[in-house]
């Protein structure tokens, strides 16, 4: 597997979206996980997002989905 698509339903996109987030990417190598986000910085509060997340039901699932990744690291010490 080269990647992970995650889909948002209807209500989880609609919390991301109204804290001001444009746009998100999240990037894996091996059992790591990377995310970016681009923000509006009008808008976007991380701590705002953060208690908003908390009493929403449906991004409370969502957040607490766990993602089976793979256990092996696909570098090798030496860097290859």
């Amino acid at each position: 597997m080269s990647g992970i698509i995650v889909m948002f339903g209807p209500d989880v996109l609609a919390h991301i979206r109204s804290h001001g987030v444009l746009g998100m990417e999240i990037f894996r190598l091996g059992t790591r996980l990377t995310m970016v986000m681009e923000t509006d910085g009008a808008v976007f509060s991380a701590s705002a997002m953060e208690r908003a997340a908390v009493e929403n039901d449906v991004v409370r699932r969502w957040e607490g989905t766990d993602v089976d990744l793979p256990t092996t690291h696909p570098v090798d010490r030496r860097g290859h």
